[in-house]
């Protein structure tokens, strides 16, 4: 049902690899640009590839709003569970990885108007060792911040450029030091995607 309403309000790009067959669940992993992100990737991704559905990390705050809470939940998501540690923070996303949804996390964290590299958290890899299941390197541009306002009345250009999933492999006892370790290699390959979303952005 949201489908069409975003279609008709953004300007959505995808580029992807049309050969590649996309078979989730996967771990998305995208850069952060704004609350519409998630909604996005949900809502915008071919319909075709066997990923959905997709459920995706919120603040928690959100979650206390009456309306707004419920509303979160039946889009699929689930509460980000900040400052209760690792374990508990991927309880909710295990559980659906382990139901054949993929889930939406951002690796960099919070929003921003750009892409570093070295911003990297373990929660993405971490699930990834966890589930055993395979990341989905993904790059936004274009709708850095993007107000209500903004999105109703400006049409604005989206870019997603989805890269190939990438396997992650235990190779440390303790599941948050090989976390850490690995994070960079996921950061990387948003880093090359984002890059690329940018040269197609100037060329169009």
């Amino acid at each position: 049902m949201l489908r069409p309403v975003f279609l008709l309000f953004l300007r959505p790009k995808i580029i992807y690899d049309k050969s590649f067959k996309y078979k989730g669940p996967y771990i998305i992993a995208p850069n952060h640009l704004s609350y519409l992100d998630s909604l996005c990737l949900g809502l915008l991704l071919p319909l075709r590839w066997k990923i959905y559905p997709i459920n995706f990390v919120a603040e928690d705050f959100f979650f206390e709003i009456p309306f707004l809470g419920t509303l979160l939940r039946l889009l699929g998501a689930y509460p980000k569970r900040k400052g209760q540690g690792l374990q508990k923070s991927l309880e909710a996303p295990l559980r659906c990885l382990k139901n054949n949804s993929s889930v939406i996390i951002f690796p960099q964290g919070w929003r921003r108007p750009s892409f570093d590299v070295n911003e990297g958290r373990k929660g993405a890899a971490a699930m990834a060792l966890e589930s055993c299941q395979p990341i989905l390197p993904v790059a936004l541009y274009g709708i850095y911040n993007t107000s209500a306002w903004e999105f109703f009345f400006f049409r604005k250009k989206l870019i997603i450029l989805v890269g190939h999933p990438l396997k992650l492999e235990r190779s440390r006892k303790l599941l948050e030091e090989d976390a850490v370790a690995q994070t960079p290699q996921i950061m990387g390959e948003i880093d090359k995607l984002y890059r690329y979303a940018q040269k197609v952005s100037k060329k169009n």
